[in-house]
């Protein structure tokens, strides 16, 4: 039913308006001949990101709701054992619906290194991101990511499973880690390398803000919104006359 509902809209509305790359070219494929797809991501105001400095405190940070099984919470646990294993100073604040109500699926052996925040305010969070050595998310699927944005916003770099729809977002940023195998060793090992070189490689994610920035300002987002509604609604009149 859901599909049926989808196609009728796809087929019937004058705009739709796709997050990423990646739904742009599926949904186009799939739309009306009169639907006009527009690649309109979701953004953020620069002005309430507050960038963290170089140096960070030792943990990752993940993201989630627990309920959502693409989210791929245990292979975050996982991947945290296997870097616990090289880096054991290290921690995993998991912040997200029922994270904490999840202890009984951490590993004994990393239980003393897993943080279970539960839900967080906005502030908050942004102060994790803004401390965090970098956002784990080996999601199996993502519309968009706006943790990864949030992430991204605070000069934090973020480690992600290689996927259409983050790849095409945020493939191009100096903080965008991506990981071509699902082996959580690998995974591991990949972000340990990473983490090893501190804050040399952070500070080139903080550098790069900018042109973060300059592609998904909500300021401009919203002009380039407005104006495909514009265009989208006069062409509709148009086929209705």
């Amino acid at each position: 039913m859901i599909d049926t509902v989808h196609g009728g809209l796809l087929r019937s509305a004058a705009l739709v308006a796709c997050d990423s790359p990646w739904e742009w070219l599926f949904l186009r494929s799939q739309a009306g001949p009169n639907t006009d797809c527009a690649l309109i991501p979701l953004g953020f105001d620069p002005s309430k990101f507050v960038l963290g400095v170089p140096t960070r405190r030792p943990y990752l940070l993940f993201v989630g709701d627990l309920n959502e099984v693409r989210k791929r919470f245990p292979l975050a646990l996982q991947i945290f054992a296997a870097i616990h294993a090289q880096l054991p100073h290290f921690q995993l604040v998991v912040v997200g619906n029922k994270s904490d109500l999840a202890g009984h699926s951490v590993p004994e052996a990393i239980r003393a290194k897993v943080i279970l925040k539960g839900y967080v305010s906005e502030a908050e969070l942004q102060q994790l991101n803004r401390e965090a050595s970098g956002l784990l998310q080996p999601t199996q699927f993502e519309a968009f990511g706006l943790p990864i944005l949030e992430a991204l916003a605070c000069g934090t770099p973020v480690f992600l499973s290689r996927r259409p729809t983050v790849t095409g977002i945020f493939g191009r940023y100096r903080g965008t880690v991506l990981m071509d195998d699902d082996t959580p060793d690998r995974m591991a090992t990949q972000i340990v390398s990473v983490l090893q070189r501190g804050a040399e490689f952070v500070a080139q994610v903080i550098a790069d803000r900018s042109r973060l920035a300059a592609d998904l300002n909500w300021d401009t987002l919203t002009d380039q919104r407005i104006r495909a509604i514009r265009t989208a609604t006069k062409v509709r009149l148009r086929v209705a006359a």
